[in-house]
């Protein structure tokens, strides 16, 4: 054991800590309290400064007397631990004030430090799941901070820090979220006057996931119109060019759809809006509009209203199934020709990207409709019942660690999570019920992509089969399929999901 001297006994702060402060207009005769909690945040950090040193030199030594490996003693341990404690401290005084300059007038607070008391709230909220952090009245400041937002900054880390608290305890916020933010969000949302682009799109997208929350576990009754709104908003927007704003309506449909207790109904209403948005100039929206298809092909129960399908291949162009409003042959048409889009606009990497994914929207459209007999088109395949690829994508939380994305709720669900939870999504994944509960489900909802099959990758010849021999095509009906893939779905991907995240 290292004789080294107690390492913290020589390191004080000179002044009290300032418990509560709220900023106050300035004077020159009178001395203002923003000063003294400044002077106090000072010490603070020259306080962890000093900490640091201390543990650092404490470290060095260690090395130094083991021949190049740090002994761990008491001294460091000690060091350490209040160092811990200091952060700790400091991080507790700082989020609690960060409210306090929230629910203070707004005269005496500026934009700047009420987007750096927002953002501070939304690092804490994001970096680790606490349910002890939720406190009612903390939601309400911050629905009045998303009200009373003066910059796009302001707006965005006010939504997200909303639903971050809400998501600490869903049950208790729902009234308050439906009585009071919901109506806020979608008058906000319609608001094409006086809102800018990035506001509508932080409005629609915070309103789709706070409607996903409350309802996809409990029954999504009433959705059908609120879905055809965001769909007529992303058809409204897309002739204005307005990109950002067509973006969130599409994946706030597919929030909402997903959630939704009558889904075939509102799926015929949309898809033939959504489908025209497949060929929208903009690269990204056309790639959006064609996630949105596979989820809705996804999600459509065509047992039943279509029961086994029919065996008349002339009834639906070829396919056993269909659904009402969309031509079969129209959609596929349409997607083979994004597949095989040539325009010298669009940089070679996003072109695979793009090809890269409208294959794999083509396979579930066609696996889902079931192919009547071997097709000459490349891209599907569907054997023993399952969709033939590997996964559609995956949710990367650092370099180390992803979880494989196996269906297209669980894409746009991620995406819409991302945006609300940052790099701080792993551990809510890990540790927040609501949040697992909802990628998980997501994840099983309908498909099941398997390993079968070989799956060309987009840096691969574009002109390549994506499957193998489509010689082993068998027909089934979308019943059967669906009933194959339940059987073991769970277990699966339940085994597959810790590994993924936390292994």
């Amino acid at each position: 054991m290292s004789s080294v001297p107690r390492a913290v006994d020589n390191i004080h702060r000179h002044s009290q800590r300032i418990r509560r402060s709220r900023p106050r207009s300035s004077n020159r005769d009178t001395p203002v309290l923003v000063d003294s909690q400044t002077v106090s945040d000072a010490e603070d950090e020259m306080e962890i400064g000093l900490i640091k040193d201390k543990l650092t030199a404490l470290k060095t030594k260690a090395k130094e007397e083991n021949h190049g490996n740090v002994k761990v003693d008491e001294a460091i341990v000690e060091v350490q631990n209040k160092l811990n404690e200091k952060l700790t401290e400091r991080a507790v005084s700082s989020y609690k004030r960060n409210y306090e300059y929230l629910d203070g007038e707004r005269s005496k607070s500026s934009i700047e430090q009420r987007e750096a008391a927002l953002k501070g709230i939304t690092s804490v909220l994001a970096a680790k799941y606490d349910p002890q952090l939720y406190k009612h009245y903390d939601l309400e400041i911050l629905h009045n901070a998303i009200a009373g937002a003066q910059s796009e900054d302001e707006l965005t880390e006010a939504l997200r820090a909303y639903i971050l608290e809400a998501a600490l305890n869903i049950d208790e916020s729902f009234d308050f979220i439906t009585s009071s933010t919901l109506p806020l969000l979608n008058r906000k949302l319609n608001d094409t006057a006086d809102e800018s682009s990035v506001n509508r799109a932080a409005y629609i997208t915070a309103y789709s996931v706070l409607q996903y929350f409350i309802h996809v576990d409990n029954g999504g009754f009433g959705l059908d119109e609120k879905i055809e709104e965001l769909v007529g908003v992303a058809s409204e927007s897309s002739v204005d060019k307005d990109n950002t704003v067509t973006l969130a309506a599409l994946l706030g449909a597919a929030l909402l759809l997903s959630a939704s207790e009558s889904r075939n109904f509102a799926i015929k209403q949309v898809l033939p809006e959504i489908v025209e948005l497949l060929k929208d100039d903009d690269l990204h929206v056309r790639k959006t509009a064609g996630k949105l298809v596979a989820l809705c092909y996804e999600l459509y129960d065509f047992g039943t209203e279509q029961g086994m399908g029919t065996d008349n291949e002339q009834e639906f162009n070829g396919f056993a199934y269909t659904i009402p409003n969309v031509e079969n042959n129209y959609l596929v048409s349409l997607l083979e020709g994004l597949i095989n889009e040539s325009s010298r606009s669009v940089p070679r990497r996003e072109k695979q990207a793009h090809r890269s994914i409208f294959r794999k929207v083509l396979v579930t459209v066609e696996a889902r409709l079931v192919p009547l007999g071997p097709r000459q088109a490349e891209y599907a395949n569907i054997s023993s019942g399952d969709y033939a690829s590997d996964v559609i994508s995956h949710l990367h939380f650092n370099s180390s660690k992803a979880l494989p994305v196996l269906s297209w709720h669980q894409l746009l669900l991620s995406s819409a999570l991302k945006w609300v939870y940052g790099d701080g999504l792993q551990n809510h994944v890990a540790n927040n019920e609501l949040i697992y509960s909802a990628i998980v489900e997501a994840s099983t909802e309908t498909l099941n992509f398997s390993s079968d099959a070989e799956y060309v990758t987009s840096n691969a010849d574009p002109s390549a089969p994506i499957f193998g021999d489509p010689s082993g095509v068998r027909t089934v009906s979308s019943k059967q399929v669906d009933k194959e893939i339940r059987s073991n779905r769970y277990i699966k991907n339940r085994e597959q999901l810790p590994g993924s995240i936390v292994g």
